[in-house]
C-alpha cells in the first residue's frame, strides 16, 4: 500500500492511500485561522480556514509535521492529535 500526504488552499490536510486500484483520502485536519483579541492578547477566535500552501514532516518524531498557510504563518501539527 503507497500513501503521502496533501495540503490545500482551502485549509485541509489529507493523506492519501492507494490499495489494489482504487484512491482513498483521509482527512488530517483542518487548518483554522486564529484571530487575537486586542483586549485580551491571550484570547483567540477561530476566523475561518487558513490556506495552506506547503508542508515538512520531522525526521525525528515521525508524528509532528510543520505546516506553511498563504498567511505567512507556521504552524507545529501533530498526527497525533487529529
Amino acid at each position: 500500500e503507497l500513501n503521502f500526504y496533501s495540503i490545500s488552499s482551502d485549509g485541509r490536510v489529507a493523506n492519501w492511500s492507494m490499495s489494489k486500484n482504487e484512491l482513498k483520502m483521509e482527512p488530517v485536519m483542518h487548518l483554522k485561522i486564529m484571530n487575537s483579541s486586542k483586549d485580551e492578547p491571550d484570547e483567540a477566535s477561530l476566523s475561518g480556514l487558513a490556506g495552506g500552501c506547503c508542508f515538512d514532516f520531522s525526521e525525528m518524531q515521525k508524528h509532528l509535521f510543520i505546516v506553511g498557510t498563504e498567511e505567512g504563518n507556521i504552524h507545529k501539527c501533530s498526527k497525533a492529535y487529529s
